[in-house]
Order: structure tokens, then C-alpha cells, then sequence
């Protein structure tokens, strides 16, 4: 696959392109449990020391300076990083705390795993037995030895690192730290075998050295459909070893090709998310407006309903009153009706009873003025086998009112009168003949 075949149509390819693009070359990370005795004799993994903790190994009640890493104080003779290390003697010079041991001189930017690495060297166990075997120790050793310039402590590393390191570690740390002699190799190696380049193999190397390993294999592979592996494998060489800065110079257009690639794809990326960020904004818009109208749906039927629910209020309460004004208005009424039906009754009885009173008189005057004469005795309503008292009791009472109708009542024993303003009058003899 050549850089101008390049096409980044599957998301997760370009993204890993383009962290591969915007990153350098990366170091390998110590781990902590393969930089063996040192560290393990130092702290245990996952757990952070506390502030101001003394070494275990590196404290020495002689030492003359201290050191502050990550927490943890080293208390060392300064003889060794004065004599080997340009970097600390001028920090010796400059440094206040340098000349007081109690005072320890802080160092970032470097993990305590890192630094006892480089102190088991200054200082080793058994002098006949070196403690560091993998390439992440000697990785840290190497770091140390260039950053604080360590120049003897240096060429150690490389020399140990030769023999162990792998092809990416070759052209990543050689490529870091400016150790040609690896560079070809470990490009030999990588275009020759069988397995791609891993995305984090791609992480380490960079976009130019990913993008020459790919071109290269690509080729090669072109070349293998008519060469022999023998003349396959003298070609890179040659290409690879002999002649490496021409060949860059023969990839740089391809390379400016596969650059102009990724900044499409860039900007096509970017012409997606604003396409996406526009519709998402325009679903939002469309979103809140359907709310709101829902809303305004919502709260004008609950209007409605509250409208027509005061009207049918004030309508049912129009109507209690009003039917609540007709039953008084009736009520009153009838009770007119039943007073004028009362007073009328009292009016014709008044009358009625004034008419037998004057009659009964007439009839005692008559009676009287017959006896008077020696006529013969006449009782007026009274039966000859009567006593007045009963005949008294006979006579009709008022009438109790029920209602709008009157009733008449007759003495207790006596049959009711049809007319109760009617009267028998009685004339009986002295002997009981009626």
C-alpha cells in the first residue's frame, strides 16, 4: 500500500493515523515489576510512597547530598555524579541545598523506578553481576544518562541495549536519541516480516517512520511477484542500509501525498461533525418548538375547561337561586293563602255565631214571655232528657286548620254536622215531648 492509495473512510483507521500524525516518537513506559531487584526491594506496585520516606536501599548514613524523588529521600555520596554527570555539577554549583545534606534537592520529571536504575550502577550490590536484564531498565537508564548527561553511563546502555532490543525498540530509541547505527537494521527488520505494524508499534515510530516502513513493504511486496526472496532481500538491504537518506528523499513526495490525504480527510471530518452539529442544533430547534406548541395546545384546553367549568358554576348556582326564590316565593304564598282561608273561616263564624246568639235570645225572650203568660215550657235546642252541660258540649267548635282546607270538628260523642253553623232547636213540654 502506497501513501497516495491512502483512503480514510473507517473511523477508527483515521483516528489512529491521526494520533500517529500529531505524535513523536514514544519511549517504551516502565513497568514496575520488570526492572526486577532494584525496585522491588524499593517499593511495591500500585502503592505511592509517603511524603519524605527513606529509601530502603539507597540512604546511606555517609552520603553527602539527598535527593528527592516522588516523595522518597536518597541520601548518597555526590562524588560519582560530580565526576560523571556535567549536568549535576552545575546543579552542585548552583544549588543552595547542595551544601546542606538535610536539605534534599528535588527532581522531576522522573519516577523513582527510573532512578534507582540509575543508582544501582553508581552503586551496584556485587560489582561481578549487573542487576538490570530487560530493555525497559536499560530504556530508563538510557533517558536518565542522556537528560542529565551522563556520557560514560550512556554508551553502557547502548551497549547493553544491542543485544536485546527489538527491532522497534532499535528505530524508536534510535531514532529518540540520535543512535544511527540501529536505524537501518531495525528497518530492515520491520519491512521484512510477515506481521504489519501494530497501532502501537505505529504510536512509537511517528507518522514519517510509519509511512516509509509502509511504503517499503509495499513495494517489496510488489517486487516479490517476480524477484527471488534473494534478490528481494539484497534489494532492501540495499535500498534500507545503503543508500537510507535517498530513499527518504524518494518518499518525501509520497509522503506530502499521504500528508495532503490526512488533511482531507481532516477537513472532511470536520465537515461532518458541523453537518451533525448543525441538524442536532436544527432537532433541537424543531424539538423545542413542538414542545412549546404542545404546551400552548395544552393550556388553552385547560383554559377552555376552566371557562366552561365557572360558567356551568355560575349557571347551576343561577339556577339553585332561582329555584331557591320560587320555593320561598311559594311557600309565601301559601301561607297567604292559608291565613286568608283562616280569617275568612273566623270572619263567617263570627258571623254565624253572632246570628245564633241573637236567635237563641229571641227564642228565651219568646220562652220567657210565654212562661210568663203559664204557657207551656219551651227548652231551645235542648232535649227534655239533656242537661244543660251536655247540651253546652254539643255545640260546634272552631275548625282546625290543615293546610288550605278547614275542618269541623264536632263535641267528643257526637256525630259530625254537616253543617256546623246549623243548630236543632228542640221545643219540648213540661212532660218530655219533643
Amino acid at each position: 500500500m502506497s501513501a497516495s492509495s491512502l483512503s480514510f473512510t473507517d473511523s477508527e483507521d483515521f483516528d489512529i493515523m491521526s494520533e500517529t500524525l500529531n505524535s513523536s516518537p514514544r519511549m517504551p513506559a516502565l513497568v514496575a515489576n520488570s526492572i526486577s531487584s532494584v525496585e522491588k526491594a524499593t517499593e511495591s506496585p500500585g502503592t505511592a510512597p509517603a511524603p519524605e520516606h527513606k529509601h530502603a536501599r539507597f540512604y546511606f548514613e555517609d552520603g553527602n547530598v539527598t535527593f528527592l524523588v516522588q516523595g522518597v529521600t536518597y541520601h548518597v555520596p555526590r562524588c560519582f555524579f560530580c565526576r560523571h554527570s556535567s549536568y549535576f555539577r552545575t546543579l552542585f554549583k548552583n544549588s543552595p541545598e547542595s551544601e546542606d545534606p538535610t536539605k534534599p534537592i528535588p527532581l522531576d520529571n522522573v519516577a523513582c523506578s527510573e532512578f534507582d536504575v540509575l543508582l544501582s550502577i553508581l552503586y551496584p550490590t556485587d560489582f561481578d553481576k549487573c542487576e538490570l536484564k530487560t530493555v525497559e531498565s536499560w530504556t530508563a537508564v538510557l533517558r536518565l544518562s542522556t537528560e542529565w548527561s551522563f556520557p560514560s553511563i550512556h554508551r553502557l546502555a547502548i551497549n547493553r541495549l544491542q543485544p536485546i532490543a527489538l527491532a522497534i525498540d532499535q528505530v524508536a530509541l534510535g531514532r529518540t536519541y540520535g543512535i544511527e547505527p540501529w536505524m537501518g537494521p531495525g528497518y530492515a527488520t520491520l519491512c521484512n516480516r510477515e506481521k504489519p505494524l501494530t497501532r502501537e508499534e505505529g504510536l512509537r515510530l511517528g507518522f514519517d517512520d510509519t509511512m516509509l516502513i509502509m511504503t517499503v513493504r509495499e513495494r517489496m511486496r510488489v517486487c516479490r511477484q517476480d524477484l527471488s526472496k534473494c534478490e528481494v532481500d539484497g534489494m532492501v538491504k540495499a535500498y534500507l542500509e545503503s543508500s537510507f537518506d535517498q530513499a527518504v528523499v524518494r518518499l518525501d513526495d509520497e509522503i506530502t501525498v499521504g500528508r495532503r490525504a490526512y488533511e482531507e480527510a481532516i477537513k472532511r471530518k470536520q465537515r461532518i461533525e458541523e453537518a451533525a452539529a448543525k441538524k442536532a442544533v436544527e432537532d433541537a430547534i424543531a424539538m423545542k418548538k413542538a414542545n412549546e406548541e404542545a404546551a400552548a395546545k395544552k393550556a388553552f384546553k385547560e383554559a377552555a375547561a376552566k371557562k366552561w367549568a365557572e360558567e356551568h358554576s355560575r349557571k347551576m348556582e343561577e339556577v339553585a337561586a332561582a329555584k331557591k326564590r320560587a320555593d320561598e316565593e311559594a311557600a309565601t304564598r301559601k301561607e297567604a293563602e292559608r291565613e286568608a282561608a283562616l280569617k275568612k273561616w273566623e270572619d263567617n263564624y263570627n258571623r254565624k255565631e253572632a246570628e245564633k246568639a241573637a236567635a237563641k235570645e229571641r227564642a228565651d225572650d219568646d220562652a220567657a214571655g210565654k212562661r210568663r203568660a203559664g204557657g207551656p215550657a219551651m227548652m231551645i235546642g235542648i232535649s227534655s232528657s239533656q242537661t244543660p252541660s251536655q247540651a253546652q258540649a254539643a255545640m260546634p267548635r272552631p275548625p282546625s286548620i290543615m293546610g288550605n282546607s278547614v275542618a269541623h270538628v264536632s263535641a267528643p260523642g257526637q256525630p259530625a254536622l254537616s253543617n256546623p253553623h246549623m243548630v236543632s232547636i228542640g221545643f219540648g213540654c213540661g212532660h218530655g215531648q219533643k
